[in-house]
């Protein structure tokens, strides 16, 4: 985590060797991060060639840009006194108030680099597993491949907002003045207490919501007006096109998350895919008059090992491994009769 004042000494070429690493960690930490820091720059960059050849009133500017951060940020302190910078750095700043609209640009670009540095990003790589981690709030989030999910070090807004790329099951602690409200694509997703599955994982900005417990608010985020209530067992579903509530058949939509997998007489097609995206491996039926095959059984935190090789038992098949999550399911020799 890096402060305003570092940054800012950064900036001017005035920060210590063990600040600038500090400040260069940070940026090379996040693309989020990386984004704030060449907004900024760029300003302050305008701010220098300009600062030494315009006549600006530096106190009156620097008094509005400090009494700005303290309103918004009132822990923004340093021993109890307000962060001190030399008076070139205060010339910097105030230039930035007359650079980008009379202080409003200047005082929410510090705002998004302060939330940056004060915002968690967690990412699971694609090929490197699942991630469950606890909110500050005790809420849990459990992260499947290839998702990121980013949440501030502290709720301290009026509502609990997160942004999730992937999908991401919550199960969410319940505090009715303080509203927990979910940024995806083009959808927004607030609830109050309950747990749910937010996938992404789609083109064209398509959006699910599954409804686990509790009742959940699906919106467009750019028209609040248009939005649906979400009870248990239902799931909405936002296109750029439409919006729209079905009730769930599959039993298995959130046994990535749960570990729990249910199959009643279902084909052995079927009962592939769902392994395929629980367990995030690829699965190829090799002889084609086996994917008729149906099955009634169920998992409980089981290895996909485990689980295909009681299909395999179950059915006389046999199960190869071609490399790291690759399997192949074909007929034995000595196939059991059915």
């Amino acid at each position: 985590m890096v402060s305003w004042s570092q940054l800012a000494k950064y900036l001017a070429g005035e920060a210590s060797e063990r600040e600038r690493k500090e400040v260069e960690h940070w940026i090379n930490r996040d693309h989020h991060h990386l984004k704030s820091f060449n907004e900024t720059e760029m300003y302050w960059n305008k701010i220098h060639k300009q600062a030494e050849s315009s006549s600006i009133d530096v106190d009156a500017a620097w008094n509005n840009l400090k009494g700005k951060i303290l309103e918004e940020e009132p822990d923004i302190k340093e021993g109890g006194k307000i962060i001190s910078w030399p008076k070139r750095m205060i010339r910097y700043a105030a230039m930035v108030l007359l650079l980008i609209g009379l202080g409003v640009g200047g005082f929410y670009s510090y705002r998004n680099i302060s939330k940056a540095v004060n915002t968690v990003t967690v990412h699971t790589p694609v090929d490197n597993g699942k991630k469950q981690i606890f909110l500050p709030d005790g809420s849990m989030a459990y992260l499947n491949y290839s998702t990121r999910l980013n949440y501030p070090k502290q709720f301290d807004d009026p509502k609990r907002n997160v942004n999730v790329e992937g999908e991401v099951y919550f199960d969410v602690k319940e505090n009715p003045s303080r509203p927990f409200v979910i940024s995806a694509k083009d959808a927004r997703i607030e609830v109050l207490g309950t747990s749910f599955n937010v996938n992404t994982n789609f083109p064209e900005d398509k959006v699910e919501v599954y409804v686990q417990s509790g009742k959940v608010k699906l919106s467009r985020k750019n028209h609040p007006d248009q939005y649906l209530i979400l009870e248990p067992g239902y799931k909405g579903i936002l296109t750029p096109n439409s919006l729209k509530k079905t009730s769930k058949t599959d039993n298995n939509y959130i046994s990535w998350a749960t570990g729990r997998l249910i199959f009643k007489g279902q084909d052995l097609d079927d009962v592939i895919n769902t392994l395929m995206r629980t367990y995030h491996v690829n699965i190829q039926i090799k002889d084609p008059r086996i994917r008729n095959y149906s099955i009634t059984t169920n998992f409980t935190n089981e290895s996909i090992d485990t689980v295909l090789s009681v299909i395999a038992t179950t059915f006389g098949l046999e199960v190869e491994q071609n490399g790291k999550g690759r399997y192949v399911l074909k007929e034995g020799n000595h196939r059991n009769n059915r």
